[in-house]
């Protein structure tokens, strides 16, 4: 039996099911593509088998830096365009590193809401299952997701599921091997294609399966290049005839099938202010992506002494970070000094400005507005060394979030009703994630010393100010 429900109540029930959102990412992703990249992925004849069904599973890897996640995004855009219209369901899913939602509940969860979202009507068994639980206030295990996802798969004629970089998903709890675990039992009534890092952690989880290797190829890379010399070269370009062929033979010859080698390479010439300058970068470009982040940290130590502040900044509040954190969040925090007992917002710094000091190693996604590393690798590039690199970070976040905590502004406490929760959490973007791991950020200091510790014992003595804090980490 299947109940057609009205847009407010068909909006709760799929808030529900999951609270995972990776449309944004895959809009995100898509949109900074090179456009015309990727098209020797889709025309290669194991993607043309696994389309037609005559393979169920093709497994993806590639090196780090490679184009994983772009080409994931360029299929999932294809097989939206390809079955417009048809009785076609299409899932997928961003894993990422850190990522605390993504339990592997909520990743199912994830597939169901997505494919739920591509049809009118709605099961009578998960309706019940929804009810049952929303009076309960409480969620379904992972086996009661898993069993509404394969009743739902049987609504459509035929099911792709895209799972990008399976290696960043986490091994904590088991979460990627229960996940994989759920999404292997859709099998064969599903096709699942699969990225990752060619590690051999993976290589057994795909025994049997398609393998079709992806490396960025020379001619995406050198589109992609064309497109950034012309447009940011081009004052240079006019100086020098040959240039734009150094340049593209140089940085192809390097980037050894590396997209991001390829894009920080630009982006390292793109700072050049001489014709003399850009040839000597080109020239001594390095070779390997650890190379190339010691190169970035280098630019970086070569600014003003506030510029190379501020990007050691960034960079450990991105490092340390438990979740992802959106711009406004880290110019909140950054605007805290020793001291404040409210906020100055003359001290807010702009958004591009957290960027531009970072030498292309952080970005922001457009839609989600999320500030991160350029790329996972860059990430385990930080992670091994933040301790030698940013060696007061710990300290300096926990005091940042305490000292946050105990503004004016939260003196008068709870929030009496659900707008008014709303707005504070507007108005203060820092509030959520100050409240929610300060605790967790002090656990990680070997000991609190004496300024950490005055810190803690002000807050707590307010008692308006950690009724406030209580309330917002029980926010869902």
């Amino acid at each position: 039996q299947e109940t057609s429900l009205q847009e407010r109540e068909r909006g709760d029930l799929l808030a529900w099911v999951s609270p995972l959102n990776f449309w944004t990412k895959q809009n995100d992703v898509f949109s900074r593509r090179h456009k015309g990249t990727g098209k020797w992925l889709l025309k290669h004849e194991l993607f043309k088998q696994w389309l037609s069904g005559i393979e169920k599973t093709l497994w993806c890897p590639g090196i780090p830096g490679a184009g994983k996640t772009t080409l994931a995004s360029v299929v999932i855009n294809y097989l939206g365009g390809k079955f417009k219209g048809e009785n076609v369901g299409i899932a997928y899913i961003y894993c990422a590193y850190r990522e605390q939602t993504h339990t592997a509940a909520n990743l199912i969860a994830s597939l169901l809401k997505q494919l739920l979202q591509q049809v009118q009507h709605v099961s009578g068994n998960i309706l019940d299952v929804y009810k049952h639980h929303r009076d309960k206030k409480t969620r379904p295990p992972l086996h009661e997701y898993s069993r509404l996802l394969a009743s739902q798969v049987r609504h459509f004629s035929k099911i792709f599921i895209v799972i990008d970089a399976l290696d960043e998903c986490s091994e904590e709890e088991k979460i990627r091997e229960q996940f994989m675990t759920e999404v292997r039992k859709l099998l064969p009534s599903v096709s699942l294609l699969v990225t990752s890092r060619d590690i051999p952690d993976m290589n057994p989880k795909f025994t049997g399966a398609a393998r079709l290797e992806i490396r960025a190829s020379d001619g995406d890379i050198r589109k992609y290049l064309g497109s950034r010399i012309t447009t940011e070269l081009a004052e240079f370009l006019e100086r020098d005839e040959t240039l734009q062929s150094n340049i593209l033979t140089t940085i192809v010859e390097k980037a050894q099938g590396m997209f991001l080698l390829a894009q920080l390479h630009m982006d390292s010439l793109g700072r050049e202010l001489n014709l003399r300058g850009l040839k000597e970068a080109l020239r001594s470009l390095p070779k390997s992506l650890d190379e190339t982040h010691e190169e970035a940290m280098k630019r970086i130590q070569s600014q003003d002494s506030k510029k190379v502040a501020l990007a050691e900044q960034v960079l450990s509040w991105i490092c340390y970070a438990r979740r992802p954190m959106t711009v406004d969040e880290i110019r909140f925090a950054l605007a805290v000094a020793p001291g404040d007992t409210d906020l100055n917002e003359e001290s807010l710094i702009g958004g591009n400005l957290l960027v531009s000091v970072c030498a292309g190693l952080v970005t922001i996604d457009r839609d989600s507005n999320v500030i991160r590393f350029v790329h996972p690798t860059t990430q385990r590039y930080f992670q091994g060394s933040r301790i030698s690199r940013f060696p007061n970070s710990l300290k300096e976040i926990v005091s940042t979030c305490l000292t946050y905590l105990s503004f004016n502004r939260f003196a008068n406490g709870r929030c009496s009703t659900d707008q008014e929760m709303e707005a504070r959490l507007c108005e203060n973007p820092f509030l959520q994630y100050a409240a929610q791991y300060w605790g967790d950020h002090a656990r990680e200091m070997s000991e609190l010393d004496k300024t950490v510790q005055d810190l803690v014992m002000n807050f707590l003595a307010q008692d308006q100010n950690v009724s406030c804090c209580i309330q917002v980490i029980h926010l869902p």
